[in-house]
């Protein structure tokens, strides 16, 4: 459903199956476990699956034209398919002409467009697909709305965003309602679309129709728009026909027509189904690191109210002692929790695992920062007891390549992931990549911030700067370099309030000040050792700045989910991972930085690597599922009845 493939594949599926057709709807992360097929219709997205496939299946690929412009290699890894497969299918005259380019005649390609599909039946379709999940009340809508709207798996495109981005730049006494997932919510937003924005459902948008006033349409017609058109028609909605091609093109019945002229060319099909159960699991989280906290804080306030969950939390007393801020969270929330000697912990003298059904950590690694988890893990290993990490950074030990830093193993048994599926970084070992789990990253939390913000109410805007230059990655010319450019920026910048925040365990900005000779008074360093900044977390100043300004830093991943313009200092280093985040090489790139961060194309840049490195709905709450799910499952296939726990005895 989120995809939008149920409604372009499912759909058809099912009303070809009136026609002597078998049909199954698998999704791509189980293509172990898929039926043989005659036929298998995959989205050009999701070929690597294809060796997952019987060799005798004939295959049509799926493309649009989305992918085409977007992916690398999109267009060699179609060319190398193209004597294997049987076709591909665009939604689009223009993916249609872009594969037909690529394929030169090695296969057939056919034009058969995204159907205009209504709530009821997306709906029922999905109950006949066995995919049917019970509707979730959509919000209370204003009556008079200007509607705009998209689906998953619409391919809008960017000059109908700039179009829309002028029509709605200013604010507005008449309600304006944007519903559509969360890509295109977060390119609106950062694009600076001034309307309230809901995300997509088929019963949200039903009641988006039922109360808009007018549908709005605005940049190019193609393909996408004119499907969309239509479908407001289908609805009742006030909409005006697209002109081409006709509404009728996008009707589901004529979609499926089409879908059977192709099947009628290729060959026959056939189908499969899951299930689960519930019962409570008892779950050790661990501590040891202060950065462990912010990451395991939205996971356990997912996991500490399920009645079918009994949660311990364990902290090494190296964290209790060097951040109390750790225990008051921890109490805030109404969790108790064990102090553990760090020395008995590394020793494997504790944490008592007899009972536990799952070990939950922040980060886990070989590296020697993580030797406590990673002694932890190991032991819990010994005991058959499933292990769950986190990802914890844009650019993650065990997960990339990081200069400066040793390549790293994590053992852990399953390791959730902030990026999708089909993003997964090549330098993810073959033997980590059967263990991710993909959740994305819950956003940071919005700090309260006091009265911060009037003491630099005399200034135009907040940049705030990040450095971590204490990291082994940097030598000393990029550091001297970085903190030498941030002064020059501010002296040129006047108006503007730069706050220089250093890591708190590195302090280098505020130890290496002596470096710069002069100061310019828009300068100000947070420093964390000052009880007036000790307060304000890197979350914190996200949250003031208008604009933000990083060395390689998950702060950069922050900013964007805050919704804030940001810049990563490079100076030559290799930082693929924060594509394509503007990168600072010179001096002259923060100023020229700060010229462009209102525009189009920079807030495109963001919703991307937003999209490509942290997407994902209710990721806290998807990694409690699956651990309590995984945790169960192990208990059960180690058939150790007796390992259930009791409140009672559980001393």
């Amino acid at each position: 459903m989120s995809s939008g493939e149920l409604r372009r594949l499912g759909v058809p599926a099912l009303a070809v199956e009136g026609h002597e057709w078998s049909c199954s709807f698998a999704p791509a992360a189980l293509a172990g476990t898929w039926p043989r097929a005659e036929i298998a219709v995959v989205p050009l997205a999701a070929a690597r699956v294809l060796p997952f496939l019987h060799p005798t299946t004939r295959v049509i690929l799926e493309v649009d034209w989305r992918t085409a412009d977007q992916d690398v290699e999109a267009a060699s890894v179609l060319s190398a398919l193209g004597r294997r497969i049987a076709g591909v299918v665009a939604r689009g005259p223009r993916g249609a002409a872009w594969a037909d380019g690529v394929l030169e005649g090695a296969a057939p390609v056919w034009l058969v467009p995204d159907p205009a599909v209504r709530r009821v039946e997306i709906a029922a379709a999905a109950v006949q697909l066995g995919l049917f999940r019970p509707p979730e009340d959509p919000a209370e809508l204003p009556e008079g709305l200007a509607l705009w709207f998209s689906e998953p798996g619409d391919n809008v495109a960017e000059e109908e965003i700039e179009a829309l981005a002028r029509l709605w730049r200013s604010e507005e006494t008449s309600p304006r309602l944007v519903v559509a997932p969360r890509f295109i919510r977060d390119w609106l937003v950062q694009s600076g679309v001034k309307a309230a924005n809901v995300e997509w459902s088929p019963e949200t948008l039903q009641l988006a129709f039922s109360k808009a006033e007018h549908c709005v349409f605005v940049g190019p017609e193609g393909y996408s728009q004119a499907r969309r058109r239509t479908l407001a028609l289908r609805c009742g909605a006030p909409a005006a026909a697209a002109l081409s091609p006709a509404p009728s093109a996008f009707e589901p019945a004529q979609v499926a027509a089409g879908w059977e002229e192709v099947l009628s060319q290729v060959g026959a099909g056939e189908a499969a189904r899951v299930g689960r159960t519930n019962t409570p699991v008892r779950l050790l989280a661990f501590l040891d690191l202060i950065q462990d906290l912010d990451p395991l804080l939205p996971l356990l306030d997912a996991l500490r109210t399920r009645p079918d969950v009994h949660l311990d939390v364990a902290v090494t007393s190296w964290a209790s002692r060097r951040s109390p801020r750790v225990g008051a969270e921890l109490q805030a929330r109404g969790l108790a929790y064990e102090i553990l000697d760090r020395g008995a912990v590394l020793e494997g003298r504790g944490p008592v695992l007899r009972g536990v059904d799952g070990v939950l950590a922040a980060a886990e690694s070989s590296l020697g920062a993580h030797a406590c988890t990673h002694t932890l893990f190991q032991r819990a290993h010994e005991a058959r007891t499933p292990t769950f990490a986190m990802q914890h950074g844009v650019e993650n030990v065990g997960l990339h390549h990081v200069s400066g830093e040793d390549d790293a193993s994590v053992t852990a048994d399953y390791l959730f992931v902030w990026f999708p599926w089909d993003r997964t970084p090549p330098s993810v070992p073959a033997a980590l990549r059967p263990r991710l789990v993909h959740v994305g990253r819950p956003g940071p939390p919005k700090p309260e911030l006091a009265d911060l913000g009037a003491n630099f109410a005399a200034f135009d805007s907040v940049v705030a700067v990040f450095e971590n230059l204490h990291w082994s990655r940097y030598d000393q010319n990029w550091r001297t370099r970085f903190l030498a450019d941030c002064t020059e920026f501010a002296f040129a910048e006047p108006s503007r309030a730069v706050i220089l925040k250093p890591h708190h365990a590195g302090l280098w900005s505020v130890k290496n000040r002596h470096l710069i000779p002069q100061w310019p008074s828009n300068l100000i360093v947070a420093d964390p050792t000052d009880a007036f900044w000790e307060p304000f977390t890197a979350g914190a100043l996200v949250h003031l700045a208008d604009v933000v300004i990083t060395t390689p830093s998950t702060v950069a991943l922050d900013a964007v989910q805050a919704g804030k313009p940001v810049a990563v200092g490079a100076y030559g280093l290799d930082l693929r991972a924060y594509a394509p985040l503007p990168l600072l090489q010179k001096a002259q790139d923060w100023s020229d930085f700060i010229a462009q961060v209102a525009t189009v194309d920079n807030a495109r840049r963001r919703a991307t690597f937003l999209a490509r490195t942290a997407v994902g709905d209710r990721p806290s709450e998807r990694a409690a599922d699956y651990i309590v799910s995984a945790a169960r499952q192990w208990r059960e296939r180690s058939g150790e009845a007796g390992k259930a726990w009791s409140r009672a005895s559980n001393g």
